[in-house]
């Protein structure tokens, strides 16, 4: 599993808690520690946050007016179960601390509050608890995708079918506003097999290049993916022909991933998205994992392809052929019945 990586600024930590002077202090304190801070003085305006924008982890105390911690805890426990919850209160029983460990709470810290430090670990370990099983379902739900898309691809469907699976089923796993597959022919050139796009394309299907001429060579030399997260900038600075046509089309950023089979490339997939810095490495992971797969599903379709054309062919000469015999039968029968009708002109028998 890669690292989890993110920024404390990227965190919104919400602060419930009726004393105006502890939600300054917390609020102040984790904001210097750069987490962005939200504030409610009760369990009710706590609710009204957390159904209006997303908090990554609350912070509460228990005695409070209107909703109190307690029964913030249990409505949060029905309806936001993945928020990480820690209680902190000056007033926790042992059935304080059971009832808000049974509604989920994360940790209990007694007030007041003499060592911020743990805090910080309290907050820290929370918040990677909830990064850690966003990733895990993140990686459920790629694997669900994944063996979705392949058992697809190994039905042995036509090229356009297998294209369609494609586009449909990786963009609920990858931001693309754009695909292509394009594969490298017997005479060397780069050919744009197939496109799906929900905008008007200027490259079409079937157009060929050489790669050698093309930014793809440096993907085609390391077999190695390449991210361009602003194709402006990268048109400015390495006057790419390929990016000003993309931009044309209203593409902001691209991800191309090599398709390699027993270490020989085979093509290319072509991402493109309108918004810029859209694709990351786990884009990469997920489109790599399966295009083994897709050369192989493209290579059977194209075989099948050839071989249903050779079924055809043989069918016409089948026919061909049948009808030639049938009309061979035909001139038999009749110069055999002709002949059956000749008689001796002399004893007037047939001969």
């Amino acid at each position: 599993m890669q690292q989890i990586s993110h920024t404390k600024s990227s965190i919104a930590v919400l602060v419930v808690d009726d004393e105006e002077s502890i939600r300054t202090i917390l609020s102040r304190y984790l904001a210097l520690k750069g987490y962005t801070v939200l504030t409610a003085p009760d369990g009710n305006q706590a609710m009204e946050i957390l159904h209006s924008q997303p908090v990554d982890l609350v912070l509460t105390d228990l005695m409070m007016p209107n909703v109190n911690g307690r029964e913030l805890l249990q409505k949060m426990a029905e309806l936001f179960p993945e928020i990480p919850k820690i209680v902190l209160s000056g007033y926790g029983t042992n059935e304080d601390m059971l009832v808000a460990l049974k509604t989920g709470a994360y940790d209990f810290i007694q007030k007041p509050l003499t060592d911020f430090e743990i805090l910080d670990k309290a907050v820290e370990r929370a918040v990677e608890s909830k990064l850690l099983k966003e990733e895990r379902d993140r990686y459920i739900q790629q694997l669900t995708y994944l063996n979705d898309i392949i058992g697809f691809l190994n039905k042995g469907v036509s090229l356009e079918q297998i294209f369609d699976i494609i586009a449909s089923r990786m963009k609920k796993a990858i931001p693309f506003n754009r695909l292509a597959i394009a594969l490298i022919n017997d005479a060397g050139l780069v050919e744009t097999t197939l496109v799906s796009s929900d905008k008007p394309v200027l490259i079409k299907p079937g157009a060929t290049f050489p790669l050698e001429e093309s930014s793809l060579v440096l993907v085609a030399q390391t077999k190695k993916y390449d991210i361009i997260s602003d194709l402006e900038e990268y048109s400015k600075k390495h006057n790419s022909e390929k990016a000003r046509l993309l931009l044309q089309e209203g593409m902001q950023s691209t991800m191309t991933v090599p398709l390699v089979v027993g270490g020989r490339l085979k093509g290319f997939l072509l991402f493109a998205s309108c918004n810029k810095n859209a694709f990351a490495p786990e884009h990469v992971q997920f489109a790599e994992t399966i295009s083994g797969h897709i050369v192989f599903s493209l290579q059977r379709g194209e075989l099948l392809h050839q071989l249903d054309m050779y079924n055809k062919k043989l069918e016409e000469i089948v026919k061909i052929r049948t009808h030639q015999l049938l009309k061979t039968q035909k001139a038999t029968i009749f110069a055999l019945s002709s002949l059956a009708e000749l008689r001796d002109p002399e004893t007037g028998y047939h001969l």
